[in-house]
């Protein structure tokens, strides 16, 4: 494959909100060089430490000296670098993340122009995610949060450990976070923009409509049956079965992580 599948990086006022996968350096590299000077980046600040949205920083800081900022508890895992399997080398590039110096921000950040950012900690997802608001202007940037309809989660064997229960609380925070803002637009990494804070009510009334579904499923299967067994009829009740994304990641991005997630959490818990 010779490109990433499409992620996102944004520049807003000659800032960088996230860089991209490994394998997109060429494409951004060209992107660069169609760019004035009025325009080109002056720092890149990351939504969280993934290989799709922090990938290029090693090129960012050692080619083109733009420093690149963090959510704190990325700091040492974006020195270090790291290495990630055959299936995500297919998606976001083969080399890996190469380590750079990355600088922890702060509750906020200002553009060049004056835009003011708030860092929103957001975690679920990952972690360290934060998301980036802009209120007067109505803009937010999600990183992969808000995804549509949540229907796998990463965990089982990968370093990447998806919470449901915590995603939610995130969204509600997002909810609460963005009271007063007329026309949100929410920017989501590889998935575009959505409009308006009632999607976020949206996203979060499917995940309880699921968690309820879910432990109803599991409620009514024989308490005798080994977790495998029952893992595989849970499965075919709710979704027909795993995904092929499933199955080609070694369960390390599936149906059945997402529906391990819901069953610790339980429905007490709303």
């Amino acid at each position: 494959m010779e490109r990433p599948f499409w992620t996102s990086l944004y520049l807003v006022d000659r800032v960088l909100i996230d860089c991209g996968a490994p394998g997109s350096v060429e494409e951004l590299d060209h992107f660069f060089q169609g760019l004035s000077e009025e325009q080109f980046p002056v720092a890149c600040y990351l939504t969280h430490a993934h290989e799709d949205h922090a990938g290029t920083g090693h090129f960012l800081t050692k080619k083109y000296g733009i420093p690149v900022y963090c959510p704190l508890e990325s700091v040492s895992l974006l020195k270090e670098g790291w290495d990630y399997k055959e299936y995500r080398k297919m998606t976001w590039g083969k080399t890996g993340v190469i380590g750079f110096d990355a600088i922890p921000y702060e509750t906020h950040f200002e553009t060049p122009s004056g835009f003011l950012f708030d860092t929103l900690p957001m975690p679920g997802h990952s972690p360290d995610l934060h998301a980036f608001i802009e209120k007067k202007k109505g803009w937010a940037f999600l990183g992969d949060m808000m995804q549509p309809q949540y229907q796998m989660l990463f965990g089982h064997t990968c370093e990447i450990q998806e919470d449901i229960k915590i995603i939610v609380e995130s969204l509600k925070k997002l909810y609460k976070f963005t009271d007063g803002i007329q026309d949100l637009q929410m920017f989501v990494s590889g998935r575009g923009v959505f409009f308006g804070r009632e999607l976020i009510r949206t996203r979060i009334q499917e995940i309880h409509d699921l968690h309820q579904k879910i432990h109803e499923a599991n409620a009514k299967l024989e308490p005798e049956l080994k977790p495998a067994r029952k893992m595989k009829r849970l499965l075919k009740v709710l979704f027909g079965g795993e995904s092929l994304i499933g199955k080609m990641t070694g369960g390390e991005l599936s149906r059945a992580n997402m529906i391990i997630s819901y069953l610790k959490w339980p429905l007490e818990g709303y």
